[in-house]
């Protein structure tokens, strides 16, 4: 048994508690918590300075990316982005290295768990032996309604593979705007026989919303090259692109919906994702946000909703690290009402009950065995990261 303790121990889901102590098998289960009893911590306790938390969860990645680190201008704008992915991914030598590169960087740096999109299979032997657990969305694109059976069974294909070697995996979309209707209805269908979780990017871009109001704008522009035969797909129906696309699952309700990026979306949309699901988390990732776009999402338009946030790092296509307290350093500097105890529960507990995984992950609770990291450089007065917080893993 190990006896831990520090200035501060955050759970993820209490109150700070200060000298606290607690105590872990030797393989980092959480057995209790003993708070601080005004008696002198012993010699047999290991003391820090700084806070104790959960290991991290990062609800939104793209493992498959690590080869274009640094490849990628910034602050180009979503066509462009997309334009250089389509192109350079097809650059892939020494990407298993780079995989797994950045794979055990995450982990260092105190992330136990990532939400993965996966748009091949060649992650699965990294996730195999990872010490990081995995969710694997892998992720259909294909506007033409004609292949939608064929480009499911491609997915169906890779889920079996993630699935045969016991990985947590789904089958979801890309976006509103690149997968057909057909499609859509597979994907609903699918998601709803196996109560799985689901995550689409939503409103990455203003333009997005343009397709669907009135057919135009730079991303339908881009897209029309895409619709060959189908290129009626997309007809005006006075909806934003999340109302299109979630009125496809509004009989999913036991599948938790992940809405990644939600730079443009308004209270409107917001309103609508309630009336189709209690189980919708709106997932942030201000550092991709800021290299893409330059732009933040309306964060306090989602905490006045009281919505379910959680918190992911995107790609290194469009990110210098994938470190999450890097993010949480990004979101409270630019937000400096936020609460360190708020941002942290967007890493951890709410990233956990998204993925279902909440009864192993995301507190420190007796029984869970989530991870337990120690920042230092901590601002202990002000109960917020500094410049130069960095995370050292315990367990």
């Amino acid at each position: 048994m190990r006896e831990i303790s520090a200035d501060y121990i955050f759970t993820g889901d209490s109150s700070p508690l200060k000298n606290a102590i607690l105590r872990t098998n030797n393989n980092g289960q959480i057995i209790d918590i003993i708070p601080n009893t005004k008696k002198e911590i012993t010699e047999n306790v290991e003391f820090y300075h700084g806070i104790i938390v959960p290991a991290f969860i990062n609800s939104h990645c793209h493992l498959e990316l690590s080869h274009l680190k640094n490849q990628i201008p910034k602050n180009q704008g979503i066509i462009n982005f997309i334009k250089n992915i389509k192109y350079l991914r097809l650059l892939e030598d020494n990407n298993q290295e780079k995989m797994r590169e950045t794979d055990n960087y995450m982990y260092e740096n105190g992330t136990s768990v990532v939400a993965d999109i996966c748009n091949m299979p060649d992650s699965w032997e990294i996730k195999n032996t990872s010490k990081i657990l995995y969710h694997n969305f892998v992720e259909t694109i294909g506007l033409e309604n004609n292949r939608a059976v064929e480009i499911f069974e491609k997915a169906i294909k890779n889920y079996n593979l993630f699935q045969k070697i016991n990985l947590n995996v789904s089958i979801t979309a890309h976006a509103s705007y690149s997968v057909s209707k057909n499609l859509f209805n597979l994907i609903s269908e699918f998601a709803a026989s196996n109560n799985s979780v689901l995550s689409f990017h939503n409103q990455e871009d203003e333009s997005e919303n343009d397709i669907f109001i009135n057919n135009s704008g730079k991303l339908y522009d881009f897209i029309k090259f895409f619709m060959q035969e189908d290129e009626d797909k997309i007809k005006i129906c006075d909806k934003t692109s999340l109302q299109y696309y979630l009125q496809y699952f509004e009989k999913n309700i036991n599948n938790n919906i992940i809405l990644v990026h939600n730079l443009f979306t308004s209270q409107q949309d917001i309103d609508f994702a309630k009336q189709i699901s209690d189980n919708i988390y709106w997932c942030l990732c201000p550092n991709s946000n800021l290299f893409i776009n330059n732009k933040l999402p309306n964060i306090d338009l989602l905490l006045k909703n009281n919505l379910k946030i959680t918190i992911g790092t995107d790609s290194l296509a469009s990110n210098d690290k994938l470190d999450m307290l890097e993010e949480m350093k990004t979101l409270q500097n630019n937000f400096p009402q936020l609460q360190f105890e708020e941002i942290l529960s967007w890493a951890t507990l709410n990233a956990a009950k998204a993925l279902k995984i909440d009864d192993k992950f995301g507190t420190l609770e007796s029984g869970k065995q989530p991870g337990v990291l120690l920042i230092e450089n901590f601002n202990l007065t002000e109960m917020k990261l500094n410049k130069e917080s960095k995370v050292k893993r315990l367990f």
